[in-house]
């Protein structure tokens, strides 16, 4: 059963202290830019249905909890001027940076204008340990969305929880060693020769759906398998020219399990966990890659693996769920991160259509590399974070968009 709302879980916790984990979206609509107050006004009038929204996370206690803090929509909404010409992707980075209003919830919905005249910005941004991805595509669906998404339609949550039948023994049992490997030592990382730092680069891409379903059909893959599977072959180029004798061994990529009931859909917190996947330590051409990663990600395909992922978390002790939670973000345990979501229903405010999402994310310490994926309306549009210690790093979404539209041309 879901656990209650005022129980942190210990992904919150352990992140909670992190002022670097800030995520979020920037849609970019169609239009002209309402006024700020007309903003507000509409927010307000959605609030009641986003009670993370209005809650704090308190770890002072011998108990973390969260606690009811009203917002001030007079700091949470917030306008931004961007110079006419001026890069949307800069003014993205300076509100990332933005500080946070004092003593209230850590989120804020920003209008961003003036770039453009034909177009403006929504950037809804919060902290990892409020909300989760899926907590953010709920705020996001009911915050710009025409009319009330039905729950079954919501893009938040993972409705194959509720269907699959409860885990067995074996199936358990799974879930454990998938959660073990994910706290092994990394092997790769830290880079021999380059030292981590805590400097951040930014990189935004977009690539047609079209591009992710022709890599991944054909080997009974979904759009995710070859958007991991590029990322992979991106990985693994870099360290060919980077590394003075490329590891061959297998390349970790962490992702994102949902474990979030349609109940708690509207909850704070995280209901995720990472596992990982072990793919080919060696290039190869990316249909075979697409099938290797297939066969990698099928565990985490099946209802039942993650209903005993949901159980298995559930029951842990919580100081001993946020000591492995801490050892798995720990440089130590690096690993390149990928996530995505699709964004299953149009967005508007008003009468304005979100054309394009770009999504923000985060790199722990140590870790060379983290991207999320965002699809809508037919297009999937990545958002790559990369350690500025590493040369070359940083046009590694290059190479990953070229990696699917070289298959897309074949």
């Amino acid at each position: 059963m879901p656990q209650p709302f005022n129980r942190p879980r210990p992904l919150d916790v352990a992140v909670h202290g992190d002022p670097s984990m800030r995520i979020g979206l920037l849609l970019r609509l169609a239009g002209t830019a309402p006024s700020v107050d007309a903003l507000r006004a509409h927010v307000a009038e959605r609030m009641h249905a986003l009670p993370a929204l209005g809650t704090t996370l308190c770890d002072s206690g011998p108990q973390p909890r969260w606690d009811t803090l009203a917002p001030d929509l007079n700091l949470h909404v917030r306008s931004h001027l961007v110079p006419p010409g001026s890069s949307v992707e800069s003014a993205l980075q300076h509100l990332r940076d933005a500080s946070w209003p004092r003593h209230a919830p850590l989120w804020d919905l920003t209008l961003v204008h003036g770039y453009a005249g034909d177009e403006y910005g929504l950037f809804y941004r919060t902290h990892h340990a409020v909300q989760d991805a899926a907590g953010i595509v709920f705020a996001v669906e009911t915050l710009l969305s025409a009319t009330p998404v039905p729950l079954e339609r919501s893009s938040a949550v993972s409705r194959s929880l509720d269907a699959a039948p409860p885990p067995s023994l074996r199936h358990k049992a799974a879930a454990v060693r998938r959660l073990a490997r994910a706290t092994a030592k990394s092997t790769r990382w830290p880079h021999p020769h380059y030292h981590h730092s805590t400097e951040r680069t930014f990189r935004w891409t977009s690539v047609p759906d079209t591009a992710l379903r022709s890599a991944a059909t054909p080997h009974g893959g979904t759009c995710n398998d070859a958007f991991i599977a590029a990322l992979a072959l991106a990985v693994l180029a870099w360290e060919a020219e980077h590394h003075p004798q490329p590891p061959q061994n297998e390349l970790a990529i962490a992702i994102p399990v949902n474990l979030r009931h349609p109940q708690e859909n509207n909850a704070p917190g995280n209901y995720v966990i990472p596992v990982q996947l072990r793919l080919p330590g060696l290039a190869m051409p990316l249909p075979d890659y697409v099938r290797e990663t297939v066969r990698a990600t099928a565990w985490v395909k099946k209802p039942q693996h993650c209903t005993a992922l949901r159980s298995i978390t559930d029951a842990i002790p919580p100081s001993v769920y946020r000591k492995s939670i801490e050892r798995l973000i720990s440089p130590r345990y690096a690993a390149v991160a990928a996530s995505q979501f699709v964004m299953r229903n149009p967005l508007a405010y008003k009468n304005d259509p979100v054309r394009t999402i770009m999504p923000l994310t985060v790199l722990p310490r140590g870790a060379p590399l983290s991207v999320v994926l965002v699809r809508y309306q037919g297009t999937s549009t990545a958002c790559f974070v990369t350690d500025s210690a590493l040369p070359g790093m940083d046009a590694l979404h290059h190479h990953w968009q070229k990696i699917l539209q070289s298959g897309l041309a074949d």
